[in-house]
Formats: structure tokens, sequence, C-alpha cells
């Protein structure tokens, strides 16, 4: 415990009792809990996220805060009374821990693959939106771009470029740069 540290604990423990022994709602005050080196310890990982800046701003503070607490794989609470609204955020980081639930006689135990199948099966993997499509076409420019500058031979070269823009992506940010995909490489990504 660093001596700042103390002195806040000290302060902090001398005003909780002047305000509970003065209105006489406790005799004795267990002061080993109110140490504050948890809170310091929390906020100096505040700092380290944030670089060299000890002063974060409120944007910072939130970015470090959601970043430690993904970190630390802190969940919500399944007492309260509110759903949380982004279960999925806390996937980002498994802690080595084990969410598997099935007993080791379960058929999904005997056979892995079983529980795999139905999950590949439940989304569509084939369904694109149209967004997705453009920016896909778009990404396509620049990989189309970086594979011909490698290939030597002329007939190889023109295989992945179009002569036709067909991405109104493209069409609009393209400042002359941008080489169009052919369709075989919009299949392809």
């Amino acid at each position: 415990m660093s001596v700042i540290s103390l002195a806040f604990t000290l302060k902090s423990a001398s005003q909780l009792a002047v305000t509970l022994f003065g209105s006489n709602l406790c005799r004795y005050i267990c002061t080993g809990i109110l140490d504050q080196d948890p809170l310091e310890m929390y906020f100096s990982c505040v700092r380290q996220r944030g670089g060299w800046n000890k002063s974060p701003s409120a944007s910072e503070f939130r970015h470090a805060y959601r970043r430690t607490l993904v970190h630390a794989a802190v969940g919500g609470s399944q007492n309260g009374n509110v759903t949380p609204q982004l279960e999925s955020i806390m996937l980002a980081r498994n802690q080595g821990t084990s969410n598997s639930t099935c007993d080791e006689d379960s058929d999904e135990a005997a056979d892995p693959e079983a529980a795999v199948v139905p999950a590949a099966l439940d989304h569509d993997y084939l369904a694109v939106t149209t967004f997705a499509s453009e920016v896909v076409k778009y990404i396509g420019c620049f990989v189309v771009r970086t594979v011909t500058r490698h290939l030597h031979c002329a007939e190889c070269a023109g295989l992945p470029v179009s002569t036709s823009i067909t991405s109104v992506l493209t069409l609009l940010k393209d400042n002359g740069g941008l080489i169009e995909p052919s369709h075989f490489v919009h299949a392809l990504a």
C-alpha cells in the first residue's frame, strides 16, 4: 500500500467513523474492508490502457473501461430484472473455462461432430446482403491490383480484371487507382 492510498484510506475511515458514531448507528468499524488498493489498481489499469495520458477523457475512459470488462470476462447478473442487450460482447475473450454442459455419457461427448453440424446449419452462409456484396467487390479491387502486380504473364494478369464497372461503391470511391475485379474474383470472395 502506498503512502497516498494509506492517507486516503485513513481519511475515509475517519470521516465514516465520525458520521456513524455521531448518529449512534454503530460502535465499531472493521477497517480491513475499507482498503482502497483494488480501486487504485483498477485506475492504474485504466491509465495503462490510455498510454502516457494520466488524465483520460470521458471517451478514453469509456473505451478503457469496456476493454477491462472484456479482459476480465465480467458478465451481467443473472438475477436482475433486465436482460443484457449485448450478450455477444463477452465472447471476445475466453478465460480458459469450459462452457460445456454435456455429460461424459451423452451422445454429444461421444461424437463431437454431431454438435457442430446443427450449429453450422442454423445460419445461411450463402445469403449475402447487397451492402456486403458491394463491400466485397470494393475490397476485391485492392486484391486484384495487388495480385496483378505480381503476375508476369499478360494473359494471367487479365484474368482477374473486369472491363466494366459493376459495383456502385467502386464507382463512387474510385479516384483512378482501383481495378474492377471480375465476376470470378467476386465469386471466390
